[in-house]
């Protein structure tokens, strides 16, 4: 099951659980400096696929 969040409102919180469900950055104190939303992620894909 993917993980559902407001990409926005994540940042800066602690995350242990492994990789971020759309991508993402995490510092070396396990706080998120960056979060891919659904919708980035799905116009990425989209790009890749279809260069």
């Amino acid at each position: 099951m993917v993980e559902k969040y407001d990409h926005k409102q994540i940042i800066g919180q602690e995350y242990e659980r492994g990789m971020l469900t759309y991508g993402g950055a995490v510092d070396f104190q396990g706080r998120i400096v960056y979060a891919v939303s659904e919708e980035e992620h799905n116009l990425l894909m989209k790009r890749i696929k279809n260069p």
